[in-house]
């Protein structure tokens, strides 16, 4: 009995070796595979990003024609008023219409007026709610 003891703990300690480095094989193989994953993984990364920046690149540049030509739009629109608001002034001047010229431009001052005041009214009402906003999340 003895002998067939040695003799099957000799072939356990044959196959043992063999099993770990088949184990150590194969883990090596999974973790080449793993890799090779993650390079793939890495390039398509790449390549998403350089295609998300091109997107991004042309959209930037479809938001600042858009807004050149809202600017454009914009100092059009203000010069063509101020030149006929001049023209206007112009012809009453020469007709000798002063007292209509006075009261346009008296009007033109209550309105800027208005503005200027309803703006800033505007202004401090905007700064006091989110004052009270922060405040209120301070207290919570």
């Amino acid at each position: 009995m003895s002998y067939r003891r040695y003799k099957s703990s000799d072939k356990i300690t044959q196959v043992l070796p063999e099993s770990i480095l088949d184990f150590q094989l194969k883990e090596i193989r999974l973790k080449e595979m793993e890799i090779e994953l993650k390079k793939k993984q890495a390039d398509n990364n790449y390549e998403f990003a350089k295609e998300s920046l091109k997107f991004q690149s042309e959209d930037q540049k479809e938001f600042r024609k858009q807004e050149f030509s809202k600017e454009r739009t914009e100092i059009i629109t203000i010069f063509l008023s101020v030149f006929i608001l001049f023209g206007f002034f112009t012809v009453a001047m020469l007709l000798n219409k002063e007292e209509i010229l006075f009261d346009i431009m008296k009007s033109a001052g209550y309105l800027f007026g208005g503005g200027i005041t309803g703006y800033g009214i505007g202004m401090k009402s905007q700064r006091s709610r989110a004052g009270n906003g922060r405040k209120s999340e301070m207290n919570e």
